[in-house]
């Protein structure tokens, strides 16, 4: 599965010294526009972490390349096979998500070309099943919050960066009439559950007005809340899902009407910034 992409951000081109790295700018000789054919300039890159290999389009690669990498750690990548324009080389060990120094070796003529890859890895996905209901009593919701008895889920990020939620299901109606129906979500880093008057940190009215007929429910309405906020390292992040009306004569999330604990599910996504 490839699950890096790994893009050309920038090239520059000269001779590899010791630690340093000096650019080649001479004007108006033909030495140097022969040399030029043979720096290295790469147009595409591609990592396969599954494979664990690097391969590199271009020109200027020369015969018997070598290609060092700054992943995790400076270190020469082994070369598994190269043409003038293709190199392919060994990752060499596990490598994230992340934007690396990589620096190609023309074994012709000696002189290096550097640029950097990105890695882009598959984002964190986390998510649960709301399995127990959330009930408006009725006849009257009092405008109150009716919290999940427990956070549904919760995330801990490697690394600072944002999440995004989205709880999606349906609403239940038990009878006919419901006013300002609200679903929605409340993350927080600390684990005390929140109380009635806590408001949303982001929901989603379904209906002004809800009604049915004198012989039931008008049916269930499907809604999905999302939400984008900001992470930290190390952070442990709890999320509670509710639901309010101004009025209502009864209704549920995952309620009593065909039982199934998939209509109701929230999921974190952490972006390819932060990783679990």
């Amino acid at each position: 599965m490839k699950c890096g992409l790994v893009a050309s951000l920038a090239n520059s081109f000269g001779r590899f010294v010791g630690m340093g790295l000096i650019v080649s700018a001479s004007v108006g000789s033909t030495a140097v526009y022969a040399q030029a054919a043979q720096q290295p300039s790469v147009i595409s890159a591609n990592a396969d972490v599954s494979s664990g290999t690097l391969t590199l389009q271009g020109t200027g690669f020369g015969t018997s390349p070598r290609m060092f990498a700054a992943f995790g750690g400076f270190r020469e990548l082994v070369v598994q096979t190269a043409s003038p324009t293709q190199v392919v080389a060994g990752l060499g060990g596990t490598v994230g998500p992340g934007t690396d120094l990589v620096l190609l070796r023309n074994g012709t003529s000696g002189l290096w070309g550097s640029f950097y890859v990105t890695i882009v890895g598959p984002p964190p996905i986390k998510s649960a099943i709301l399995r127990s209901s959330i009930v408006i009593p009725g006849p009257d919701g009092g405008g109150i919050t009716y919290w999940s008895a427990g956070p549904v889920l919760t995330v801990t990020p490697a690394q600072s960066g944002s999440a995004s939620l989205m709880f999606d299901g349906q609403y239940i109606f038990v009878n006919q009439d419901a006013s300002l129906v609200e679903i929605g979500i409340y993350h927080s880093n600390s684990a005390v559950q929140p109380d009635p008057s806590t408001l949303f940190t982001s929901s989603r009215q379904l209906a002004w007005e809800i009604g049915g007929t004198p012989s039931g429910p008008p049916g269930n309405l499907s809604f999905a809340v999302s939400d984008v906020f900001p992470v930290t390292a190390g952070t442990t992040y709890f999320i509670w899902v509710g639901i309010r009306s101004s009025y209502s004569w009864g209704g549920s999330i995952l309620g009593t009407y065909g039982n199934d604990p998939a209509r109701a599910i929230l999921t974190a996504t952490l972006h390819s910034s932060s990783g679990l």
